[in-house]
């Protein structure tokens, strides 16, 4: 027996029967499923925008370790953690659910991440390297001042070639030296280059008490003979008075055999042939200096802070040895660590399936 279908309501009413069944493969995900794939994407967004505060916090401080840029005394975070990357200790920077930043050092902190073994290595070596810290400083300040006597000898180079003095030590050692005074080239109490007087001078950077009062009694032979109480008898006293004669630098020093003699502030080095202070150089600064170390950790460590960056300690993947990690975006957001993904998958495929 034929079935009749009355008007179009029927007809509409068949046609979203035939619409609501799927096709073969076909599958509506349950509202489950649909929110875990939601939540996936929201959290991937907050990673990713997760990466770009760390990455412009780490290239912040940075700046501030470089001198490019001043830090904001209003960011708390900012403050301290240039601080310490500044002299060398271990942080990390945090992140919170809202985004906001914070700084904490290694010594300060919790250390939730390590079991009790590993935080009792990562106090030690935060201990350790303390001194090495101190190593790094003094290596740092004696290239510092090596590095001004040889900027300072290549200005005297060019006043030479009728440059114009341009700092204030340049135009007090072109003074002294017009006015026929024993001028030397040295270093003052902050590590800047100055031109001392001579005359007026105590040489307490003359280690030797014997070599200090050498030349303290040449000082005042010197003085006596230029103000006319005395008069010149010895090689160096003429020495001393030509140089006046002609309007060129001078000073007074002790030769290799520990007799007085004058000379020139820039002096031609033999082995290279070339013009130097480094015969007026202390010897302190001359002398060999290495930091100590004895683990990679440490010379990582101390090449980072060399550079001015941030790091912290960390573990290998055995958990037994200290390794020290720089401050970037990879390890500041545990990128170089193994995810598992295993539950991930699993949940993924049960919400499928469901």
């Amino acid at each position: 027996m034929a079935i009749t279908v009355n008007g179009g309501a029927a007809a509409a009413s068949m046609l979203n029967v035939a619409l609501s069944k799927t096709k073969p493969g076909e599958f509506k995900p349950k509202t489950s499923a649909v929110t875990n794939i939601q939540t996936t994407l929201s959290q991937n967004d907050v990673n990713a925008n997760n990466r770009l505060i760390m990455n412009s916090a780490i290239n912040r401080l940075n700046g501030i370790a470089q001198g490019i840029v001043e830090p904001n005394q209003d960011r708390e975070w900012e403050v301290v953690g240039a601080y310490l990357q500044a002299t060398g200790q271990p942080y990390q920077i945090k992140i919170a659910t809202n985004g906001a930043l914070s700084v904490e050092a290694q010594a300060d902190g919790k250390l939730d991440d390590f079991n009790q073994a590993q935080k009792l290595g990562i106090a030690n070596a935060i201990q350790k390297f303390d001194s090495i810290a101190i190593q790094v400083d003094q290596e740092t300040a004696r290239n510092g001042y090596l590095n001004s006597y040889n900027t300072a000898a290549a200005r005297l180079i060019m006043m030479q070639q009728f440059a114009p003095a341009q700092d204030p030590w340049e135009i007090d050692f072109q003074r002294y030296a017009e006015l026929g005074r024993p001028v030397q080239v040295g270093l003052n109490g902050q590590g800047e280059i100055v031109a001392i007087n001579q005359l007026e001078h105590d040489f307490s950077e003359v280690e030797n008490v014997d070599d200090r009062l050498k030349l303290i009694a040449a000082r005042n032979e010197l003085s006596n003979i230029l103000d006319g109480t005395s008069a010149a008898t010895e090689a160096w006293h003429y020495l001393a008075l030509g140089n006046k004669q002609d309007g060129d630098d001078y000073l007074i020093v002790l030769d290799d055999d520990g007799n007085v003699t004058v000379r020139n502030n820039l002096h031609r080095d033999t082995p290279s042939s070339q013009l130097s202070l480094n015969h007026i150089t202390p010897q302190f600064l001359k002398d060999d200096f290495k930091v100590e170390t004895s683990a990679q950790w440490q010379e990582d460590a101390a090449n980072l802070y060399r550079q001015g960056k941030g790091f912290y300690f960390d573990f290998d993947n055995t958990g037994t040895n200290i390794v020290t990690r720089e401050l970037n975006l990879t390890y500041a957001m545990n990128l170089h660590k193994p995810v598992d993904r295993t539950q991930d998958i699993i949940n993924a495929q049960l919400s499928i399936l469901t």
